[in-house]
């Protein structure tokens, strides 16, 4: 293999390296520093914190007590199946 064809192979290969990177960078979506997106209703909201490289938003459930959004805890308990 020439050094011509050497040179023209390492430019196509850190050229693809490149738009892969500029690709994947427009894939990222950055949360801004303000105040995080709530999909609300009145007692009950989903916090958006991100989302993934397919749009499906991240997030937790929050609920408003006494005018403050707080994330809750949930209990585990087993419920016996009917019969």
């Amino acid at each position: 293999m020439t050094f011509r064809a050497k040179l023209i192979l390492a430019v196509l290969w850190i050229s693809s390296l490149v738009a892969v990177g500029a690709w994947a960078q427009t894939q990222v979506q950055i949360q801004s520093k303000g105040a995080p997106r709530l999909l609300s209703g009145s007692d009950i909201a989903f916090r958006v914190d991100r989302t993934d490289v397919e749009g499906t938003p991240i997030g937790t459930l929050v609920v408003k007590i006494d005018g403050k959004w707080v994330e809750p805890s949930f209990s585990q308990r087993v419920k016996p199946m009917a019969r």
